[in-house]
């Protein structure tokens, strides 16, 4: 059975990346094969642990998937990389959830639905005997005593035994190791939309540094035999009768598997490159095992589309660090417009939405021309235009969601003069509201992120429309003939 163990903390800041990173470094450099998951919508730790750690990545969401399907897509993800350790980074503080005030959707409630053991990363430095209050109020409200254990971070070596002697006297809590400070080997908070993994100056130099001092101060051996306590990810004892209050049984319904297959021989083109990079890898699997075929493409680098294919996804990035070379790639931008004029289902998310729009201005207010599918501009704020997780409707049933709410989250600091008005955003708890997005039967653009196995349908339907599609061009190409 593959050992598991969540990373989490009292507050943001405490250095849960950095421990993660030096733990799944040190783990490989142990012979283990680790896989990681993050608690929550960020795009960017688990790009940075695939492409920086060479570690398998995928998120876990309580607010988009219910716990059984959060279990199955775990368990699913462990096996079919063939891992033998699952650690799952949590977000935010521990009990912080939607709102900040909820716990639903936080690294707790995910600990409790996975049932994983919790490794506390505490900030330690310019604290002593107070950390004993600190830690004694976290295990105070474990009300499934999943905490069992803590790292010490920026913490001096000399300090370090006399701390960890008080701690597991007083509270009978492991102390698995510790990093001390040092600025070297930081793995600098990247905020959702901030920074790519790739941006990180030297990165490589302080990830094999960062490997070192945990190999040395972590104490590996407990926190594997922390791992080791994990239980089965099996559901079936608490399927039956079960229900969480959030129309997950309801879900159940519309899994992606109803379609399995059905939309085999089509060609979705996907945008993927350093401009659009944000996709969750479960959205792609959905689209595969309903049969589609994914054609990466880079509209930096490629002059055309792929050929033969039936659909488009623009997806979430960062166009607004490419914006000369994007306008440059005349030749895409005239494909991608004259392919959606011709009736071709897309999907734009985020980046790939402001893609879409006639102009992008550049911080510094210097305009680009984009695909100019919307006779729009978009131009960079100094704030988060809008932030956090929303659930979307269609005002009129029409588009790929139907009559069906998809789940999301939007994160951006650029905004726009058309932002559309066909969807209905909500926010979980305050039930605050607004017009957006462009949909339709044959597109979906906006700002949101979206979240696929939150809707299966919106999947199919977006192939249905795809299918369509492919059968008029199958048609028209036999005209010719």
């Amino acid at each position: 059975m593959t050992q598991r163990i969540m990373i989490a903390a009292p507050m943001s800041g405490s250095g849960k990346t950095t421990v993660t990173c030096g733990l799944l470094a040190a783990l490989k450099k142990r012979g283990r094969n680790p896989i990681s998951f993050k608690c929550g919508p960020d795009y960017i730790d688990p790009m940075f642990h695939r492409c920086m750690l060479g570690v398998k990545s995928d998120n876990l969401d309580p607010y988009f998937l219910d716990q059984e399907e959060i279990c199955q897509l775990m368990d699913e993800d462990i096996r079919r990389a063939g891992s033998d350790f699952a650690l799952i980074e949590g977000v935010m503080g521990l009990y912080d959830g939607l709102g900040g005030t909820s716990l639903e959707a936080s690294s707790y409630q995910l600990a409790i639905w996975t049932r994983t053991p919790i490794i506390l990363v505490v900030r330690a430095g310019g604290m002593g005997r107070s950390l004993l209050s600190l830690l004694r109020g976290f295990m105070n409200d474990d009300q499934k005593n999943l905490i069992r254990g803590c790292i010490l971070n920026e913490i001096s070596s000399a300090f370090y035994p006399r701390l960890k002697a008080l701690i597991e006297e007083e509270l009978g809590l492991p102390v698995c190791g510790y990093l001390a400070k040092n600025r070297k080997i930081v793995i600098e908070s990247r905020h959702l939309g901030l920074m790519t993994p790739d941006s990180l100056a030297h990165l490589e130099l302080k990830l094999s540094k960062l490997a070192e001092m945990a190999e040395d101060s972590l104490d590996l051996t407990s926190i594997e035999e922390i791992a080791g306590q994990a239980p089965s990810l099996n559901m079936e004892e608490e399927r039956a009768g079960r229900s969480d209050g959030r129309g997950g049984q309801d879900r159940q319904k519309l899994k992606s598997r109803e379609y399995a297959g059905k939309f085999s021989g089509l060609r979705i083109a996907l945008a993927n490159d350093r401009a659009f990079s944000f996709l969750y890898p479960q959205n792609q699997r959905i689209l595969e095992e309903m049969g589609a075929q994914i054609v990466p493409f880079s509209p930096m680098d490629d002059r055309n589309l792929p050929e033969n294919i039936d659909g488009l996804i623009l997806s979430g990035g960062y166009p607004e660090f490419y914006l000369k070379q994007l306008e440059d790639n005349y030749g895409m931008r005239t494909d991608i417009r004259r392919a959606i004029f011709g009736g071709m289902p897309s999907v734009a998310e985020c980046g790939g939405f402001l893609y879409l729009q006639e102009t992008v201005s550049d911080p510094e207010g210097k305009s680009y021309c984009m695909c100019g599918l919307l006779p729009g501009r978009a131009w960079k704020t100094n704030r988060l235009v809008r932030f956090g997780y929303v659930e979307l409707r269609g005002k009129k049933g029409s588009g790929f969601s139907g009559t069906d709410g998809i789940r999301g989250h939007e994160f951006h600091y650029y905004d726009t003069s058309e932002n559309g008005s066909d969807m209905l955003a909500t926010k979980p708890l305050s039930g605050r509201n607004w017009s957006c997005a462009f949909s339709g039967p044959n597109h979906w653009w906006g700002f949101p992120h979206l979240y696929y196995a939150s809707c299966p349908r919106f999947a199919a339907n977006f192939l249905y429309a795809a299918d369509l599609y492919h059968k008029r061009r199958m048609a028209e190409e036999r005209n010719d003939d």
